[in-house]
């Protein structure tokens, strides 16, 4: 499907066809396969008129709109007319990545080979493909149409999708078509561009806003957010990554678009009216922002924008989250930085606010992971790694401990300093060491990964102690019980599901379950134990390797 994003409009993609001799008009010769570069570019919606502010009725959040970005699996459907004679027609053109160079590649089906470049040649292309496209272009009459002219039938009857509501049924309803013109590259290359201009007007809903502003916590940023909508009816628009809604419509038709907000107390209705290829902004209620207080709590959603700066939202806005880069959940709420060794204490001058459980359990390899995602604690051997810390401690001097990190303090919470100091341990083992700690690797790696990577203002992922575990479990003042798992688990329920045509998107969040989970704290009378948390907080000693046993590893950060 396509991508919406607010960008300069352009993309360029390539086709491979061949050329054919220079005086055969009907017949096609081949002579050398030459690579067509095609350039799309989005004309983009102009704005029809200035905001409507009546009832009820919103817009783009920029004026630069939108552009329209192709990505693989995308189809169009080309033409090609040469001296009035139609010689291809509704070639099915399919957006592939090229393996080399990451770029899309336009191809044909499969068997079929494409041959052009000779002269009194037009070209035209529409999107989204259709199957059929059986009455829907101009009949020929010897003239060069322009696209609006050759297509004329195909916009005329080109109805969108009522239930815009999901993004594919969005973009399917989004046509646009384009005249190419063509021009001689380098090394035989004919190269096209194509202009897309959208044929459909666009209506933009925006709604009120709502600020949260948190009480206890005045430095945390005010999160902002439109209100849902409820739409009644037949008409759905589609709610886009800034929170305003849109809806596509044939200009010739009068759409009704109504629906409502705050629980269904209010309501709205309007009918949107615009030229085709521009949009309207229709601001529900005049998009009003309201401010509302609130309490920042266990439960509340932790975000990266894409700065790399990390936020909250608070639980009462989970209507959200589709729009926002949620990475975890807040289970606890006060200042870490005296159990950590004075490691923390630069990061955060003035204290943390509370530790945030990544969204996800990771594997071996840094990769999220469900059920099999187990490790050992290490690679085989074992030994004291408080030991050694105590007999280094001028290496964890050298990154700002200003005491010893007790990795075996089964009551502090100091995963922090725990995973600053096994990564000191590991780092003066040799790589093929059976005493390394195999965690440490799994998180360092973890936290490399673009998708993964925590924010800037955060101490960053680490490997939870035990007292952080339990109480992830247990929640927060609790010495039993699981109602922060039941917390944790309910909130990642609310969160969306990976777009699986986006590979890019982090993977879906991984509830806690029932599984175990081993802790950065060594036991202290067993140089080959530590603990571990089972599903319902309560700690227990296990081997650092056992070859038939493993458990899970699930990263924390403080914020």
């Amino acid at each position: 499907m396509t991508k919406l994003q607010i960008l300069y409009p352009i993309l360029a993609v390539t086709l491979l066809l061949a050329s054919c001799t220079a005086d055969d008009h009907t017949t096609f010769v081949p002579n050398e396969a030459q690579r067509l570069s095609v350039t799309v570019t989005d004309g983009d919606y102009t704005s029809a008129t200035t905001d409507d502010t009546s009832a009820t009725s919103a817009t783009r959040a920029t004026e630069n709109g939108y552009t329209t970005e192709f990505t693989e699996g995308d189809a169009c459907g080309l033409f090609v007319v040469r001296s009035g004679q139609m010689i291809y027609s509704n070639e099915k053109l399919t957006a592939e990545k090229d393996a080399v160079t990451g770029n899309l590649v336009w191809k044909p089906e499969e068997g079929t080979t494409l041959f052009g470049g000779l002269s009194d040649e037009h070209y035209y292309l529409y999107y989204p493909y259709q199957a059929s496209m059986d009455g829907k272009t101009a009949a020929l009459t010897g003239n060069a149409p322009t696209d609006a002219e050759f297509f004329a039938p195909l916009i005329a009857s080109w109805q969108p999708q009522e239930d815009q509501s999901t993004y594919d049924n969005y973009t399917k309803s989004d046509l646009m078509t384009a005249k190419g013109t063509a021009a001689k590259g380098a090394n035989n290359t004919l190269r096209l561009s194509f202009a897309m201009t959208h044929r459909m007007a666009l209506a933009v809903i925006e709604m009120p806003a709502t600020t949260y502003k948190f009480e206890n916590a005045t430095d945390i940023p005010d999160f902002t957010t439109p209100v849902a909508a409820s739409f009644t009816g037949n008409n759905l628009p589609f709610r886009n990554t800034d929170g305003c809604y849109r809806f596509l419509y044939n200009s010739a038709t009068s759409p009704s678009l109504a629906g409502s907000y705050d629980n269904e107390q209010k309501e709205f209705s309007f009918s949107p009216s615009a030229t085709a290829g521009s949009y309207k902004r229709y601001k529900v209620d005049g998009a009003a922002t309201t401010v509302k207080k609130c309490t920042m709590q266990p439960g509340d959603f932790y975000c990266r924008d894409a700065e790399g700066n990390g936020y909250v939202i608070p639980q009462e806005a989970s209507f959200a989250l589709s729009q926002h880069q949620c990475i975890g959940i807040v289970y606890y709420l006060d200042d870490i930085t005296g159990d950590n060794s004075g490691l923390l204490d630069t990061k955060f001058p003035n204290g943390t606010h509370g530790i945030v459980m990544s969204l996800w359990d990771i594997d071996e390899n840094g990769e999220p992971k469900d059920g099999n995602g187990i490790m050992t604690w290490t690679y085989g051997d074992s030994e004291s790694v408080y030991d050694w810390i105590k007999n280094n401690i001028s290496i964890l001097e050298a990154i700002g401990a200003i005491e010893i990190p007790d990795i075996q303090e089964t009551d502090s919470y100091s995963g922090y300093a725990n995973t600053c100091a096994i990564r000191a341990y590991n780092e003066h083992l040799s790589p093929d060491d059976n005493r390394r700690v195999k965690p440490l690797y799994a998180l360092d790696a973890f936290s490399m990964k673009e998708a993964y990577k925590a924010p800037s203002n955060s101490s960053g992922w680490y490997w939870p102690s035990c007292e952080e575990l339990k109480v992830m479990f247990l929640g927060q003042g609790n010495s039993k019980g699981t109602s922060g798992r039941d917390l944790l688990d309910g909130q990642i329920g609310k969160l969306p599901l990976k777009d699986t045509s986006k590979p890019e998107q982090p993977a879906n969040a991984i509830k806690l379950g029932i599984a175990e989970r081993w802790s950065s704290t060594e036991y202290n009378r067993q140089a080959e134990i530590a603990w571990n948390i089972n599903s319902n907080g309560e700690a227990g000693k296990y081997p650092k390797y056992d070859e038939f046993m493993g458990y899970r590893v699930r990263p924390v950060l403080a914020f």
